[in-house]
């Protein structure tokens, strides 16, 4: 359990620190390639669960080796960038001496806000000279700056999204192990071609993606209550377009935040995409209390 919420933490910062990095990086095509890495995640370990059988032939030590590869190789990635960036800086890097600098006071404006003359020695603003009032101005200035659509846009996609998994197993009859495995590869793999169509669909009206999530949605949970689960040649197409879509959104969230507000841009974003996968979580757990998932 320990080990579960560190990772869980460590996973949280990752999306408010690395997509504003990518977005430094490389603009565009920076945010769309580590989104679309991202997406990649879930497809790599599908296809790991597959050829292990389900981690049986892989085993705790197989396992923890490719994950070890995995992270000399994103270490090996992240030097890369440094050095190719050192070698040829941006002009936006050149004006604050290095890239590097540039990303850390941005990054560090999201989390503290702007430094203001009642903050203590510690770094903490005082309450008593207006410090907390001015913090709070100073990120609802920076969200409204990254643009409230794309936030409440990824939001939204995150909460159903990862409300989603706790509906899956009531989607395939009772044992049918095959079509629960089917299932569950198309909503880890299927996000990943939605965030590399994004790099070529401009989706601005988020609503209309998020709303079809919903009624995927809805009608999950209708087939869950009523223990009816729908035929599989509505199943799997459902589930693939509901995380194709999600994959959709959330790259595109991310560029328009990133386009409007650089890479504060990015981390607000980043922040409202972790807020909406907590909140589906708990409806994930919400629907079994309220008896909405039963066989």
């Amino acid at each position: 359990l320990v080990g579960s919420a560190a990772a869980g933490i460590l996973g949280c910062a990752s999306m408010v620190t690395f997509f504003p990095y990518a977005a430094s990086v490389g603009g565009v095509p920076g945010l769309t390639a580590l989104s679309t890495g991202v997406g990649a995640c879930g497809l790599v370990a599908q296809v790991m669960s597959g050829l292990s059988k389900g981690g049986a032939l892989l085993g705790i030590q197989g396992y923890f080796t490719v994950v070890l590869a995995f992270q000399v190789a994103g270490a090996a990635s992240f030097c890369f960038l440094e050095t190719h960036r050192a070698k040829h800086p941006t002009p936006e890097a050149e004006q604050t001496g290095t890239a590097t600098e540039a990303v850390s006071e941005q990054q560090l404006s999201v989390v503290a806000g702007p430094p203001s003359s009642g903050e203590s020695s510690t770094g903490f603003p005082e309450l008593a000279s207006g410090g907390l009032s001015k913090w709070l101005k100073s990120h609802a200035d920076g969200m409204r700056s990254s643009g409230l659509a794309p936030l409440l846009g990824i939001a939204l996609t995150a909460a159903l999204q990862y409300a989603m998994p706790g509906l899956l197993p009531y989607l395939c009859a009772k044992g049918d192990k095959v079509a629960l495995f089917w299932q569950t590869a198309l909503w880890n793999s299927c996000a990943m071609p939605g965030r590399i169509l994004a790099a070529y669909v401009p989706l601005s009206r988020f609503g209309i993606a998020n709303a079809v999530q919903a009624v995927i949605m809805m009608a999950a949970i209708f087939c869950s209550a009523t223990g009816q689960p729908p035929a599989l040649a509505f199943s799997l197409p459902a589930v693939a377009l509901f995380s194709g879509l999600h994959g959709l959104v959330v790259t595109r969230a991310f560029l328009a935040a990133g386009t409007n507000d650089g890479t504060s841009g990015a981390a607000y974003c980043g922040l409202f995409n972790q807020v909406g996968a907590w909140v589906g979580s708990l409806l994930s757990l919400l629907f079994v209390a309220l008896k909405l998932s039963k066989k």
